[in-house]
């Protein structure tokens, strides 16, 4: 177990099931968007969010890595636009 005191109650344990699995697909999700990055544009960007991965990997699904630089140009117009805003 990853924390300090292991789950005492079987609801304990499948909570703490259920958050390894979703920290695992999110770092995998991330690695993969990241990889895509690399592979369509040889960017090196790190996105923050699973959804930004998310949105990167269904673009190359759906128009290659055409939809990959287009994502990532409105993902870095969004980050510009929230930091001009602070």
């Amino acid at each position: 177990m990853a924390g300090p005191i292991a789950p005492k109650t079987i609801e304990a344990l499948i909570l703490h099931v259920a958050d390894v699995a979703d920290a695992t697909l999110n770092r995998e999700i991330l690695r993969a968007a990241n990889f895509l990055i690399q592979t369509c544009t040889g960017e090196d960007f790190q996105l923050t969010t699973a959804k930004e991965a998310f949105d990167i990997i269904s673009a190359k699904q759906s128009h290659g890595c055409d939809g990959v630089l287009a994502t990532l140009n409105k993902i870095h117009k969004r980050k510009m636009t929230f930091f001009l805003r602070y």
